[in-house]
């Protein structure tokens, strides 16, 4: 009987073979190239984040910034509007339009314009119109009066044009209600200066609101002795006839 030889187990080693070697780094580099990409991919995320994280932040600091500012503006614009109504409610409307001419011309005397003549006449409006019966029976009631009456007011000023020029724009920040509606210009060759003079006549729409019944009494500042306000507002007192007296 024949007996093959047996062949002998080869031994076990740890060292990797070349090509087990080879698989190994590729794995080993893949891993590090998309660890290191993970890496620098989550860093810029972060960084993004961030920076959308500080920009919120700044948005709702800027929007708290901005609350507060505007509700300072508020309360100091509800300060100013009390102010402005108590000085106006202590300011009857008999002398409404000689306090409003009164410091129209202190307004063009600061700008170097002296008021040579104002007058005013106040507009009431008239009644409205009597309902007809079809108004009536389907109870529709007549508009309501307006709030306020209107008090045409010429004023003549003489000045350089540039005076004239800031003195207009300067009403509009004047302290009453009032409304420009012509200005008319006539030049005035001045020898004693070299820009020529204007004489100016400016024709404005005040607006004057009724007295409540609580300051009907109240205390009314009196113009400046010697100003042309003070002196139209004697004239329209002798003209005007005495008031009934109650019997």
């Amino acid at each position: 009987m024949y007996n093959a030889p047996i062949k002998s187990a080869r031994a076990f080693s740890f060292r990797p073979s070349k090509r087990t070697a080879i698989i190994m780094g590729s794995l080993a580099g893949g891993i590090l190239l998309m660890t290191g990409g993970l890496y620098f991919w989550q860093t810029g995320e972060i960084d993004r984040i961030e920076k959308d994280v500080a920009a919120k932040q700044d948005e709702v600091h800027h929007g708290e910034r901005a609350a507060k500012q505007l509700e300072v503006v508020r309360q100091d614009a509800a300060a100013v509007d009390g102010k402005l109504r108590f000085l106006e409610q202590n300011v009857s409307s008999g002398a409404y339009i000689p306090t409003m001419l009164q410091q129209m011309e202190k307004r063009a005397g600061s700008f170097g314009l002296v008021v040579t003549n104002s007058r005013h006449n106040i507009e009431v409006p008239p009644p409205p119109p009597p309902l007809s019966r079809e108004e009536q029976k389907a109870g529709k009631k007549p508009p309501p009066p307006p709030p306020y009456n209107k008090a045409r007011i010429e004023m003549d000023l003489n000045g350089t044009y540039g005076n004239v020029a800031r003195f207009i724009h300067s009403l509009t920040r004047f302290e009453k209600i009032i409304a420009v509606n012509s200005v008319m210009e006539q030049t005035k060759m001045d020898a004693t200066s070299s820009s020529p003079s204007l004489s100016v006549r400016l024709v404005m729409t005040g607006y004057v609101f009724p007295d409540s019944e609580n300051v009907a009494n109240a205390p009314v500042q009196q113009p400046k002795p010697g100003s042309l306000s003070e002196r139209r507002a004697t004239e329209n007192q002798l003209s005007s006839p005495p008031s009934p007296q109650p019997k």
